[in-house]
């Protein structure tokens, strides 16, 4: 399992912003909500994408794209994509 990269974390940034304006990927791959930090951590683990608890718990995995983050948001937020 390893860290995001510098490219993919922005790539991460700018799908998050197509549903909250200020969240964002942190330094350590904490999503950082508007309100707080959110124990939320984005791993890579060979081909795939885990959003993991600040326990290591697994709460969501797929491919590593951004359509894994954008269905993470949307099911475990209920976040809705903003028109630009």
């Amino acid at each position: 399992m390893k860290s995001l990269s510098n490219e993919q974390r922005q790539k991460f940034t700018d799908t998050i912003r197509k549903y909250k304006v200020t969240a964002y990927i942190s330094e350590n791959d904490e999503i950082i909500t508007p309100i707080q930090p959110s124990g939320i951590f984005l791993r890579i683990r060979k081909n795939g994408l885990q959003f993991r608890g600040a326990d290591d718990e697994i709460y969501y995995s797929g491919v590593n794209k951004p359509q894994t983050l954008e269905s993470f948001l949307e099911k475990f937020w209920f976040w809705k994509k903003h028109n630009m």
